[in-house]
């Protein structure tokens, strides 16, 4: 039980770390507010 302990924090971490560059990104006005998807039908095969 301690294996999945030790990842939940980990993953905790992470997600701190994410949410602390995003604030940053946005209070330095470098946040995007959109995404931008680019798909290539390859990836999908010839169907």
């Amino acid at each position: 039980m301690r294996k999945n302990k030790n990842r939940g924090y980990k993953l905790e971490n992470g997600l701190l770390k994410l949410v602390e560059s995003l604030e940053r990104k946005r209070a330095n006005g470098d946040w995007i507010d959109h995404l931008t998807v680019k798909e290539n039908n390859a990836i999908y095969g010839n169907n």
